[in-house]
């Protein structure tokens, strides 16, 4: 394995060497004046489905919705067999030891539209219904994400926030078995090097982790950047962690806003954000502008 990165890199680094592809929108059956983004993708029978952000186009209180493949008239339409989440943002879904994990991150209604997040909320069970809580995570970490290590192990993506300089970088531990996984073990997961924030007003957070036949931890993830005006910035990296000593290789930018057709973002301040949530058969699924949904295939 090459390039490995002896220091986190900065935005503007990643970007230097990006090159785009052609990502696709997708479309979703919903009511008029309410916006889909941030789809969470999982696989049932073959078939891509996805835990989607639904929010109305000037509100900001979310909830977390299952759509499946419709026609292609309509896309994406919702599965009425599984429940709405309510006060509910970015989820994810993995299969780990046999067993169907989800998380959510649980938000409060506070001064009207507002919301505060509280924690992330991880249930487990053997299908998407009737599940039982597994961890509470610590309070307002968002970007925490598991996923099958060899073996019955489990891998844990996390973003604390450093109080002092106000970044935000990925840490990454590991518990022997899901059952093994507690708040204290995610607060306390070492920081990757390769993944931090070199720079005031940058973040990194993990989307997606896996195990790689070579051996190597497969890592997807965003590096944002806010201004002073508010506006934000977000593209999508890639990279490889070596499990044993977290060191990050082959750092890659795949996907930013101008990988994807013109949409409209929920206001003029998102319209260069594009968020990762997963990646199934090589496709990459994202939120962009927090208002609407891309599909990306990847080349590798």
């Amino acid at each position: 394995m090459s390039a490995i990165s002896e220091r986190p890199l900065t935005f503007d680094e990643l970007l230097e060497t990006h090159t785009c592809g052609q990502g696709e929108l997708l479309t979703f059956a919903v009511e008029e004046g309410w916006d889909v983004y941030n789809p969470a993708p999982y696989l049932v029978d073959g078939e891509v489905h996805l835990l989607s952000r639904v929010e109305k186009q000037n509100g900001k209180i979310s909830h977390l919705k299952h759509f499946m493949p419709g026609s292609s008239v309509n896309g994406y339409v919702p599965n009425s067999e599984l429940p709405i989440i309510p006060l509910a943002e970015d989820a994810f879904i993995k299969f780990i030891n046999g067993q169907v994990v989800q998380g959510i991150v649980k938000v409060k209604q506070i001064d009207g539209d507002e919301v505060e997040a509280l924690h992330t909320e991880i249930s487990v069970g053997k299908e998407l219904v009737n599940r039982r809580p597994l961890v509470v995570g610590p309070p307002g970490m968002k970007d925490i994400r598991l996923f099958q290590m060899p073996g019955e192990r489990v891998g844990a993506l996390t973003r604390p926030e450093d109080p002092i300089a106000k970044t935000k970088g990925v840490n990454l531990t590991f518990f022997d078995s899901l059952e093994e996984v507690t708040a204290e073990g995610l607060r306390t997961a070492p920081a990757v090097p390769g993944l931090q924030s070199p720079i005031h007003g940058e973040h990194r957070g993990g989307n997606e982790g896996r195990m790689l036949a070579n051996g190597y931890i497969g890592y997807l993830g965003h590096i944002a950047r806010v201004g002073s005006d508010m506006y934000k910035e977000y593209v999508v990296e890639t990279a490889y962690i070596d499990p044993d000593t977290l060191e990050v290789h082959n750092q890659q930018v795949v996907a930013c806003p101008n990988c994807f057709p013109v949409f409209r973002p929920k206001t003029d301040h998102h319209e260069q954000v594009v968020f990762p949530q997963g990646i199934v058969d090589g496709r990459l699924y994202v939120g962009l502008g927090d208002a609407a949904c891309g599909m990306l295939r990847l080349n590798s």
